[in-house]
């Protein structure tokens, strides 16, 4: 009775869920200054780092190019702007790393900063991170693919579940009209710029090294560091668990293997080695095979993505995108 209770209680459990910014510390400083900024700049005084040309021209307050996008004018704003932000951020940071995701935002908010000058008049912009909105639209728009073309059906149009989070931006984008869209338009433009191969600007990396160490420094002393690791996982038997981090998939069979060998090792005598399970993955269905070579992939590619995502249609996309 002692034997088996001493082996019950080493079988591996598993692990709570993580936080939701696990993986994304980046992700979560941001939306905190965002959200602290409005706090401190609410009741109209946003307008003192609003983008206007009087100001940057004749009174010389070259300071607001560098805080304008830190808040949002109004409450509303901020809730719509946050519920869109907030989860692009995070997922780009747990797909392509904090350090490529920084260099990608400081390139395009740099851009975007430069094409709102153009369009300064007697008025100023909106403030709040709407270059940040666009420049992650932009990656939406290209790097997540649909995985439901028919998710909903309105009048008779079929729209996908990518359309949840168009029409949520939409709602953000057009709160101040011209004076919203600018921002946002130059911030998806510069998105573009920021991530082409073709033009020296996507190469072009703006934060210095030390900045990343000091960041790092910052981190572990305020706790954000806890959270730079992507999120455990959680075995559960017959389900195809996969990771929420970069890369996004870890095999169901190995996860299968690893989990009941631990288990066959500690319950099984010390003489005896753990029994070896092998797991075959399904081969791809048409299914999937359709709908990511309507993508314009190539077949084979998608083959051979489906069967190391272990036929999962939105990592499989994401092997395919990202190479």
């Amino acid at each position: 009775m002692n034997n088996m209770n001493n082996n019950m209680n080493n079988i591996r459990r598993p692990k709570r869920p993580s936080g939701w910014f696990q993986g994304a510390p980046l992700a979560k400083f941001l939306c905190f200054l965002t959200c602290a900024s409005y706090l401190v700049l609410k009741n109209g005084l946003t307008e003192l780092i609003a983008l206007d040309l009087q100001d940057l021209v004749e009174h010389s307050e070259y300071y607001r190019l560098f805080i304008y996008h830190l808040a949002f004018g109004s409450t509303g704003e901020t809730i719509m702007g946050m519920a869109v932000l907030a989860p692009l951020l995070k997922r780009f940071e747990r797909e392509f790393g904090s350090k490529d995701l920084a260099a990608f935002l400081q390139k395009s908010l740099i851009l975007a900063t430069i094409f709102q000058c153009f369009f300064l008049s007697d008025t100023y912009l909106a403030t709040g991170p709407y270059p940040t909105i666009g420049s992650t639209m932009y990656l939406y728009n290209k790097y997540t693919p649909r995985l439901y073309p028919k998710f909903v059906s309105v009048l008779g149009f079929d729209f996908s579940e990518k359309a949840i989070t168009y029409f949520f931006a939409a709602q953000v984008i057009l709160s101040q009209g011209f004076y919203s869209i600018i921002p946002f338009t130059s911030g998806y433009i510069a998105g573009f710029l920021a991530t082409s191969p073709i033009t020296p600007i996507g190469k072009w990396n703006p934060i210095p090294q030390f900045v990343y160490k000091l960041g790092q420094s910052i981190g572990m002393a305020t706790g954000l560091a806890d959270l730079s690791s992507t999120p455990a996982f959680v075995v559960n038997q017959g389900m195809n668990n996969r990771s929420m981090g970069l890369g996004g998939m870890n095999r169901r069979g190995t996860i299968a293997r690893n989990s009941s060998g631990d288990t066959a090792q500690q319950q099984a005598p010390p003489q005896q080695a753990p029994p070896q399970q092998v797991f075959e993955a399904a081969p791809p269905t048409p299914e999937a095979i359709e709908q990511l070579t309507a993508m314009g992939f190539e077949r084979d590619a998608v083959v051979r993505a489906l069967s190391q995502a272990d036929n999962n249609i939105e990592h499989a996309a994401n092997r395919l995108l990202t190479r």
